[in-house]
């Protein structure tokens, strides 16, 4: 019995490490191409160079949606982004998140990065997208409709 509870728990860390944890999808946005193969993401780019990516984290802090886009919120203000915009956005199954828009100059030109932000069980979620402010500013209606069709297994 006991070599049974040892080759389970074996199983089901190789089973996490292979990529086998939580299981989410999500629509690309329109005219975008995925372009990562690593089950764990999930990456787009649209021909002007926005990326959308999509992933996971373990909820190690267990906080909810809030704590969490506070957290990031911080990070990014301390490095030198400046907060646009932020609301409630909801995904698939009426799974709600936040989601906010920072913007940041590099190289003398504006960038916008946006985060979504859901919080399910032991995981964060997060719909992570950015590009150059025009390029982004006109793909945004496209990046926050596939955000909706966000779905958690």
């Amino acid at each position: 019995m006991k070599m049974f509870f040892y080759n389970f728990f074996l199983l089901v860390s190789i089973c996490y490490l292979m990529g086998c944890g939580p299981s989410f999808v999500m629509n690309p946005p329109e005219g975008f191409a995925h372009y990562h193969k690593e089950k764990r993401f999930l990456k787009y780019i649209s021909s002007e160079g926005v990326r959308v990516k999509v992933s996971y984290h373990e909820n190690v802090q267990k906080g909810n949606v809030e704590m969490w886009q506070k957290a990031i919120e911080n990070f990014l203000l301390r490095g030198g982004y400046h907060h646009l915009y932020k609301n409630e956005i909801t995904a698939q199954k009426n799974t709600k998140g936040i989601y906010a828009e920072y913007r940041i100059s590099y190289n003398a030109q504006p960038f916008i990065y946006a985060v979504a932000i859901f919080v399910r069980d032991q995981n964060v979620y997060l719909i992570e997208a950015g590009g150059l402010e025009k390029s982004f500013i006109a793909q945004r209606t496209k990046i926050i409709t596939a955000i909706q069709s966000f779905e958690l297994d």
